[in-house]
């Protein structure tokens, strides 16, 4: 088992119980968690002093768009036909 695999199965076990429960968690909480994240990071970026790097990232790192044909998700079995003639 590699690395990625150990702390992939690791976290699903340890998360996956409570995936319905978080789901149907109360927005007020989520919103309290992400604070709370965003808080963290912010924290973390400003003790690393990487405040106002945003303008160097932008400046320097351009995005891909990354489009995976569905055969990634599907498998071969999946042909992508035309849905045209499906419209409501």
């Amino acid at each position: 088992m590699t690395d990625e695999q150990f702390y992939y199965k690791t976290r699903k076990n340890a998360i996956g119980p409570f995936k319905n429960q978080t789901w149907k968690m109360p927005l007020e909480k989520k919103t309290e968690i992400t604070q709370a994240l965003e808080d963290q990071f912010r924290k973390l970026y400003v003790h690393l002093g990487m405040e106002g790097s945003r303008t160097y990232v932008d400046s320097n790192i351009k995005a891909v768009i990354i489009r995976p044909a569905i055969k990634f998700y599907l498998g071969e079995t999946v042909s992508e036909e035309g849905i045209s003639d499906l419209a409501d």
